[in-house]
């Protein structure tokens, strides 16, 4: 197409008596950068049907392992919360959960090159995410409904971690490798990483490590919100922290091992990995009746989490063609994964496991011809199981077996500047809890989207999503205290599925030197389950009930980047991104813990041998609240980065990386420890990284 567009415009060119040859070639030069600007963008593998990231109908978010390792280390919620319309949990030095859009816990599927990360992180805001940035090769993340190919719960988004340990295609012969090292001050931590590839022939195989920790961080003034109030009523300054956080030290090791055998129409392989987690929680969040006798036997400054997982993983793909397909492509993962909660005696009050499998198949079509356009399509299949325990004092579930069974079909119509997606999947899903006996849900989802693109630079899309999630065993067989949420928790064994409905329309224009992108959405919620006060005490915890009513979340990001100017060998570019979003409950009443209305506005400059950057991010206060929680103050967060690269090549590269660089007091809206755990004050950290 080019080089027909490329004679066309030559031809025009050496016409004689033409009177616009100037503007005909400004015109094909500006068609070939637009072109050059689409075949750049990165296949979205998470998408129901690979595309590039500029052909998909929803907000998208992409980190390559660069843009990784320049994000703050630690929780997968910090790894990606400066993202336009990410939020994080931040619960503890070692737990923060991404919130996409307003939704968390259960409504965001985590996954783990594909298949689901089966840990207890959407059981409690305590829980640490088993998957770890500094292990990736590239984050994925579905901004939105993304049900169709991963089922109910993914109706808040999708996040996956693609670690690269079994290798798809083949790699250059030989040795090949990754390192990264790095410490900070204020946060009191040093990080270390690597990662070994070996290439021959058919074989390749990947051996990677990391290990990070973190001692309590700094942070600009008392960790108790409340403890100036407090000392002006006479209260002692002595008995509340200053200038650290508490028992917020974390600490986390892995090491993993993938082999494949790749060859020219496919690939088998496997791997294995090992995650282990120490981290300490929040003053308050876990007191207990009898707290002032055990402070004298305890040896911890707090409590703590211990978390260990063991994960195996095969997959393999095919290429050829067989009936209607091109390629196929098949996952398996099998988990064993615990946690102890562990009182500042050193006593193991809870063990939780979540021991499972999930399996994943898709099988791709072949494009065709239809009706003057092209079609293709994608036909999948999962399933998994998940054994669910939790015993001791705070066991406040009791065990749970999950099954589940699904398919899906996808197909995709393009016609010139025009093209249609749609979809549906059904689950079958059962929990069959020890207790309280057996629930089962048959669940449908179905999708339909349609864009238009009428240059290669522009891209506008509208999807419609019809989504049913099944309650969770937390929402149905709760009952007892929840100490990391501070409530007495009682769950409802009669609710039904949640069903929402949700609008998103995404327009992009990229061009030379200049990139835009805008989503508007609503997600409209019949029998939204939800947490709600119910004014009983039991053991001095308030008692909250799993209740459904309808609510609707709303809002939107937008983001642009500009180049600006170039001087003295340096180029200079801006850039700018906001998003809100709200939820209610239709009847009335705000929903606990929206996140705030967040603006980032960022300047950069890059060198060949070095790249800076400068950001400044508002949030927002949140006096939208719900009735049981209080609001939060806003801040602003300036940070700076720096990174030089004394070679041409990847071999090593140093990064300065400074945040909260004015040594702000900040709280997270969407944290239940905000009272307790502000965020860390002002840190600095160098690290150096390279490939070879």
């Amino acid at each position: 197409m080019r080089r027909i567009m490329t004679s066309a415009a030559a031809a025009a060119l050496c016409a004689p008596g033409l009177m616009f040859g100037p503007q005909a070639l400004a015109q094909e030069a500006t068609r070939a950068e637009a072109q050059r600007v689409q075949e750049e963008e990165p296949i979205i593998v998470t998408a129901p049907l690979d595309r590039a990231r500029g052909d998909v109908a929803q907000g998208v978010v992409v980190l390559d392992a660069e843009a990784i390792l320049e994000a703050p280390i630690g929780g997968l919620g910090e790894t990606l919360e400066s993202e336009p319309g990410i939020a994080s949990s931040f619960f503890a030095g070692g737990a923060s959960r991404p919130i996409i859009r307003g939704l968390g816990e259960d409504r965001v599927r985590i996954l783990s090159n594909g298949v689901g990360v089966i840990d207890a992180s959407a059981v409690s805001p305590d829980h640490a995410v088993a998957a770890e940035g500094l292990e990736a090769e590239r984050i994925e993340v579905l901004r939105g409904p993304a049900a169709l190919a991963y089922g109910g719960n993914a109706v808040g988004g999708v996040i996956n971690v693609i670690d690269g340990l079994i290798a798809e295609a083949p790699a250059e012969a030989g040795f090949s490798g990754k390192y990264y090292a790095g410490v900070a001050t204020g946060l009191e931590s040093e990080a270390a990483a690597g990662g070994v590839g070996y290439a021959q022939g058919p074989l390749v195989a990947r051996l990677e490590a990391f290990t990070r920790s973190a001692d309590d961080y700094d942070i600009p003034g008392y960790a108790d919100a409340h403890a100036e109030d407090e000392i002006a009523e006479g209260a002692d300054p002595a008995d509340f922290a200053f200038g650290t956080a508490p028992n917020s030290f974390a600490e986390a090791d892995g090491a993993s091992l993938g082999v494949s055998l790749v060859g020219e129409h496919g690939f088998i392989g496997a791997s294995v990995r090992r995650f282990e987690t120490l981290y300490g929680i929040p003053e308050g969040s876990h007191a207990h009746e009898g707290e002032e006798e055990e402070e004298e036997d305890a040896i911890f400054a707090g409590p703590r989490i211990d978390l260990e997982q063991t994960r195996i993983d095969v997959r393999g793909g095919i290429e050829g063609d067989f009936l209607i397909f091109d390629r196929a492509h098949a996952a398996f993962a099998h988990v064993d994964y615990q946690h102890q909660e562990i009182e500042p005696t050193g006593e193991a009050a809870t063990l939780f496991t979540n021991d499972g499998w999930e399996m994943r198949v898709e099988a791709h079509q072949r494009e065709a011809a239809l009706a003057g356009g092209r079609l293709s399509g994608a036909w999948g299949f999962s399933a998994f199981e998940k054994d669910f325990t939790a015993g001791g004092e705070e066991a406040f579930i009791t065990p749970t077996t999950t099954e589940e069974f699904g398919g899906f079909g996808v197909q995709s119509f393009t016609l010139g500047q025009f093209g249609l997606e749609g979809g549906a999947r059904y689950d079958r899903r059962t929990l069959d809890n020890a207790v309280a006996g057996e629930r089962a849900f048959d669940l449908i989802s179905v999708s339909a989207s349609g864009s238009w693109r009428p240059d290669p630079r522009f891209f506008l899309g509208l999807t419609l999503a019809r989504t049913e999630r099944a309650p969770t065993e937390t929402e149905l067989f709760a009952d007892g205290p929840h100490l990391a949420t501070a409530a007495y928790e009682v769950g409802d064994a009669s609710l039904t599925e949640e069903i929402a409905q949700t609008a998103e329309l995404t327009a992009r224009w990229r061009a030379a030197g200049f990139r835009a992108e805008a989503s508007i959405y609503q997600a409209a919620f019949e029998d939204f389950i939800a947490l709600v006060p119910t004014g009983a005490v039991v053991d001095e915890l308030p008692v909250f009930q799993f209740v459904q009513a309808d609510a609707t979340f709303e809002g939107g990001e937008v983001e642009i980047g500009a180049d600006l100017f170039e001087a003295l060998g340096v180029s200079f570019s801006g850039d700018a991104a906001y998003d809100w979003v709200a939820g209610a409950f239709d009847a009335g009443g705000d929903l606990p813990r929206v996140p705030p209305r967040t603006l980032t506005l960022g300047l950069a400059a890059e060198h060949a041998r070095f790249g800076a950057r400068v950001e400044w991010r508002r949030v927002d206060a949140q006096r939208d609240v719900a009735a049981f929680e209080a609001p939060t103050e806003g801040y602003a967060l300036l940070n700076a980065q720096l990174t030089f690269s004394p070679f041409d090549s990847e071999a090593i590269s140093f990064l300065i990386d400074g945040r909260n660089l004015t040594d702000e007091e900040a709280r997270v809206h969407t944290s239940f420890t905000k009272d307790a755990l502000p965020r860390p004050g002002a840190s600095v950290r160098f690290a150096v990284l390279g490939r070879f």
